[in-house]
């Protein structure tokens, strides 16, 4: 994921920086805590062959250059995220991975035990 940025890419993360400052959203990955913006945390039961099962959903959208050249997370791999600076941290499991002018990776989320 080293190629340059497109001009969506650019505008997009330019856009993303200041969403960052506004929302204090950031995830802890490699051993360091970088910003995010994270979207809206969706929820709830399903009902299944078992019974009711607890489901959460979350996105992250990471600008690629926050990462400094440290390998972006990929699909199945578990990152801890805050969606503000005063909420508890959350572990999730990363279910999708897009790639956005190769400027902004799109991290679709789910509870970590959620189908596991």
């Amino acid at each position: 994921m080293t190629q340059t940025p497109s001009r969506l890419g650019r505008e997009l993360a330019r856009g993303m920086r200041y969403l960052e400052r506004q929302a204090r959203s950031s995830f802890d990955w490699a051993g360091q805590t970088y910003p995010c913006v994270a979207g809206p945390e969706y929820g709830g039961k399903i009902l299944g062959s078992g019974g009711y099962r607890i489901t959460a959903d979350e996105t992250l959208f990471i600008r690629l250059a926050v990462l400094g050249g440290v390998d972006p997370p990929t699909e199945k791999q578990l990152i801890t995220f805050r969606t503000d600076a005063y909420s508890q941290s959350k572990t999730v499991r990363i279910d999708n991975v897009t790639l956005i002018g190769n400027a902004i990776l799109v991290c679709q989320c789910s509870a970590q035990h959620q189908g596991a």
